[in-house]
């Protein structure tokens, strides 16, 4: 599964002003979840279980690897 990740092609999203206030103070990163609508900050956004159950996991994977550093 982890190759499918690596394979995904890189966007751009222009989602900078939700974690960019926080990027001169501590590391920060954002992880985005599939939503076939694209619509974002509404609450028409939508994201199917398991694509948020993918997302968790890979928060949790990130944050393991912090972890052991």
């Amino acid at each position: 599964e982890r190759d499918a990740v690596l394979s995904v092609p890189v966007l751009g999203t222009g989602a900078g002003h939700d974690a960019g206030i926080l990027s001169g103070t501590v590391p920060t990163a954002m992880l985005f979840v599939r939503n076939p609508t694209g619509v974002s900050h509404s609450p028409a956004e939508f994201a199917a279980e398991d694509d948020c159950v993918a997302g968790v996991t890979a928060l949790a994977d990130v944050l393991e690897g912090l972890a052991c550093r």
